[in-house]
């Protein structure tokens, strides 16, 4: 066969690959499978997260008291923080997301899932939402979700693909970020690569 080479040359060729494009030939599709096929407020703390972005995108950048919780085994009370996010936005993925965590069975995609997709829009009024945990993290790291918010809420998008445009913007952020430590670092590129 013309071209094929022996198998120490094809692993010479493969060798002569640059890790930072390895990194991108997998973390590309791995990511968008997650990014597409997770229902809104499915990940850990998403739905969180989310209520951050938005108080964030709409110009808030502290969180405020908005309840107080009772502490069950010492009776404590602590303060929550939180703030005024979008009805739709909020109220979808807390569904969304509790309907993932407690169903016994999953149905892919999630917008054909009765449950799970949601054509519930963005800007249908606002709801207190509590978001303690969020409340803390620097506006900086929610920098490219909040683009994919405007972006969202200027093509008044329904709450899904909302969801799915700030993962995105989050996921662009990720991918240049280690593409660029793994070309850029003097040494350890390979185990940058599989760390």
């Amino acid at each position: 066969m013309k071209g094929s080479g022996t198998l120490r040359e094809r692993w010479h060729r493969l060798a002569d690959v640059q890790p930072e494009y390895l990194f991108l030939l997998f973390a590309i599709p791995f990511a968008l499978v997650f990014v597409l096929m997770l229902p809104p407020g499915a990940g850990m703390d998403e739905a969180n997260h989310i209520s951050r972005t938005n108080q964030l995108a709409a110009g808030q950048l502290t969180a405020y008291p908005v309840g107080v919780a009772e502490g069950e085994l010492t009776g404590d009370s602590a303060v929550l923080y939180g703030g005024s996010v979008d009805k739709g936005l909020y109220e979808a993925t807390e569904k969304c997301g509790n309907t993932f965590r407690n169903a016994s069975r999953y149905s892919l995609p999630p917008w054909n899932s009765q449950n799970m997709g949601t054509e519930e829009r963005l800007s249908q009024g606002s709801v207190e939402a509590v978001f303690s945990n969020t409340a803390v993290y620097s506006p900086l790291v929610y920098a490219p979700y909040i683009v994919g918010f405007w972006a969202a809420n200027l093509f008044s998008l329904n709450v899904y693909s909302a969801v799915v445009l700030m993962r995105l913007c989050g996921l662009l952020v990720y991918l240049a970020t280690f593409f660029l430590a793994i070309r850029f670092i003097p040494f350890g590129k390979w185990a940058i690569l599989f760390i």
